[in-house]
């Protein structure tokens, strides 16, 4: 009885089977992160004239 229950919790983690073998097992969950949310909103300064490559005539 050992044997049976021994193998049926066996999986790609702690044996050579393939991960295409296992059962509906659920993964570890991702970590979250522990950072807060700036208040900050992303981008340049306030007023600040951004710049852009102009267009020519004749590109190499």
């Amino acid at each position: 009885m050992q044997v049976l229950e021994s193998r049926l919790n066996q999986n790609s983690r702690n044996s050579s089977k393939p991960p295409s073998t296992d059962f509906f097992v659920k993964g570890k969950p991702n970590p979250k992160s522990l950072r807060k949310k700036s208040e900050k909103n992303p981008g340049g300064q306030e007023g600040h004239p951004g710049t852009t490559l102009k267009m020519v005539d004749n590109p190499d």
